[in-house]
């Protein structure tokens, strides 16, 4: 019974946005922001975000570390169809933002938006609070490898999944970052998607971006040599067909080290159901 009302409170989310969408749109009630491909655009919201989602992987879509109310946004390639972006905040109040690709854009920041609508409160259940989360990706990311592979190593640094868990109708995957150079890494995004092999030669929509409930780091988001980082992301469950791959990228900031690493579907159903209890009250 309670997996059923999971699924039908979901079902009710995805509807209240589809429709307050088009209202929003309809009445002309909506926000309209440009981005590039070289710098990064600030979202700063009145209220806490509880949900946000985005409708092209043309566009990257991050939460800051430590903030509860920033998006940054930047664009993935460069001069790509307008896209938008839904933001559900605490309250149920939904944000609609089209997003717009600009060379140059003339604002680097928005802090002032028009509210479209609101979303009920049951919209909102959840089986594990953001806590919760940060808590079980703390006590992954200290778990003891079960895993070796797959594992990248480029410009003298070396990326390895280490553990994936299931836990309440999530997944935890932990991967390590190392770096062999005396120049440090500052990771500037991490970067999530299923890719379809099997489509490849057929068509260019070839990617589904996924956003991560939360990412978690070890100690700090930069690496330096003798002192690797585990990195622990959640995602609700899922699972992805033989001829597909989970995609792991990491971004460096200021400079050009991409490491990624591929996740297979046999990977993923081995996922190992994390019964560690949790010692805090909620």
């Amino acid at each position: 019974m309670e997996g059923v009302m999971k699924i039908f409170n979901r079902n009710i989310r995805i509807m209240v946005i589809l429709v307050l969408w088009a209202c929003a749109s309809a009445s002309g009630q909506t926000n309209n922001i440009k981005v590039c491909y070289q710098k990064t655009t600030m979202l700063v919201f009145p209220q806490n975000i509880k949900d946000a989602d985005f409708g092209s992987a043309d566009i990257i879509v991050r939460q800051p570390k430590r903030t509860a109310n920033v998006l940054k946004v930047k664009a993935a390639r460069k001069a790509f169809e307008p896209t938008n972006i839904s933001v559900i905040t605490t309250g149920g109040k939904l944000y609609s933002i089209n997003v717009y690709y600009d060379e140059d854009p003339p604002v680097q920041a928005y802090d002032t938006f028009t509210q479209s609508g609101t979303v009920p409160t049951v919209a909102f259940d959840e089986a594990m609070s953001p806590a919760e989360i940060e808590y079980y990706a703390q006590q992954v990311s200290i778990s003891p490898p079960r895993l070796r592979r797959p594992v990248f190593s480029d410009n003298r640094m070396k990326v390895q999944l280490r553990n994936i868990y299931i836990k309440d109708g999530l997944l935890f995957f932990a991967f390590s970052i190392s770096n062999h150079s005396q120049i440090p890494y500052d990771v500037y995004f991490t970067r999530f998607y299923v890719r379809d092999m099997a489509r490849a030669k057929r068509t260019t929509a070839l990617e589904k971006e996924i956003a991560p409930r939360h990412v978690y780091f070890s100690t700090d988001s930069t690496i330096i040599e003798g002192e690797p980082v585990t990195v622990v992301a959640a995602f609700d469950k899922f699972t992805i067909a033989e001829k597909k791959h989970f995609d792991i990228e990491v971004y460096e900031e200021g400079g050009d080290r991409l490491l990624k690493i591929r996740i297979k579907g046999r990977h993923i159903l081995a996922a190992t159901p994390f019964v560690k209890p949790l010692p805090v009250v909620r």
